[in-house]
């Protein structure tokens, strides 16, 4: 009689052991690759925040650095027009001293400090009036004006203009000490202002006489030169 083997075959395990491994290894790869892979992403992620944050800070100083550029330009516009605007004063002081020292001759002078004041009684033509002085009335004739004589071409206009220029204002005297006290005629010679007009210079700027040196050269002559029409 035969013998049997009951007993089951045995199997050999050493293929399905591989495999297990083998996958074991694949998922142990691909579970690094996904850590590594999250890992460079959250990399990355905080690099852009910080390269953006970098950004961000040199925006801001580029633009601080353009305002503070801005104000210094501002500053040395604002100094510039300063020292012109000071500049710009001194000739204008500088040109106003020159005129006090070197009065234009179509300006009138001031009135010297001796100069005292009169009243209008008449104006007799377009070089003599009679005015009132304290309590006389006293006959003047304008220092350095020669106008056009009685029944003369002129004289009617020369004597209107006299009149105008007189007429509602104060009126004020100075004597010259170049100039005689009186003329031939026992009138007066006086520079005459009217406010702040000298009423000699105005006649002759105007026209209506002619520079006269026969009682003296007057401290004004040659004022009276320039506007001498």
């Amino acid at each position: 009689m035969a013998n049997h083997d009951d007993r089951e075959p045995v199997r050999s395990t050493s293929g399905g052991g591989g495999a297990c491994l083998i996958v074991g290894v694949v998922l142990f790869l691909l579970l690094g690759v996904g850590v590594i892979g999250g890992g460079f992403f959250l990399y990355r992620m905080k690099r852009s925040a910080q390269m953006e944050e970098m950004e961000a800070q040199y925006a801001a100083e580029v633009a601080r650095e353009e305002a503070m550029q801005r104000r210094r330009e501002e500053a040395l516009v604002a100094e510039r027009l300063a020292l012109e605007e000071a500049e710009a004063r001194k000739a204008r002081e500088a040109e106003r001293l020159r005129n006090v020292s070197q009065p234009n001759p179509r300006m009138s002078p001031l009135r010297p400090r001796g100069a005292f004041s009169a009243s209008l009684v008449k104006v007799v033509s377009g070089d003599t009036l009679a005015l009132q002085i304290d309590d006389a009335q006293t006959p003047v004739r304008l220092i350095g004006v020669k106008s056009p004589a009685p029944g003369n071409p002129g004289h009617q206009e020369a004597t209107d203009a006299l009149k105008t220029l007189c007429k509602n204002r104060p009126l004020f005297l100075a004597p010259d000490a170049e100039v005689d006290r009186r003329d031939a005629k026992g009138r007066a010679l006086y520079w005459l202002w009217a406010g702040t007009q000298l009423v000699n210079l105005e006649m002759l700027r105007q026209g209506h006489g002619q520079l006269s040196t026969e009682h003296g050269h007057g401290r004004y002559e040659q004022q009276l030169r320039n506007v001498q029409k």
